[in-house]
């Protein structure tokens, strides 16, 4: 962290990333298995990007394997709020 906190503070790094040990690369160049935090957070990246359709298919996804965890039922109400507020300021 000493040879880190010099580039956080003159603004010449952003984040840190850790690399879990447990993703693989398979044949097909895709990531697997990803982590419930990853599926969460890619959930929240396109709520915040507004897409609510594919935030809603992984979010069911995630809602039948993981019926019990808070994660998931705090991401749909947010996804149902955002999909709430559309609907009354953009009908389609």
């Amino acid at each position: 962290m000493n040879v880190l906190a010099p580039l956080l503070r003159d603004g010449k790094a952003d984040f840190l990333i850790r690399a879990d040990k447990d993703i693989v690369v398979d044949d097909d160049g895709f990531d697997d298995p990803m982590s419930f935090e990853d599926r969460c957070d890619e959930i929240s990246d396109l709520l915040e990007q507004r897409l609510l359709d594919d935030a809603r298919d992984l979010l069911q996804d995630l809602l039948e394997e993981f019926p019990h965890s808070a994660e998931p039922l705090f991401l749909m109400g947010t996804y149902l709020t955002m999909d709430h507020w559309r609907k009354i300021y953009n009908p389609s």
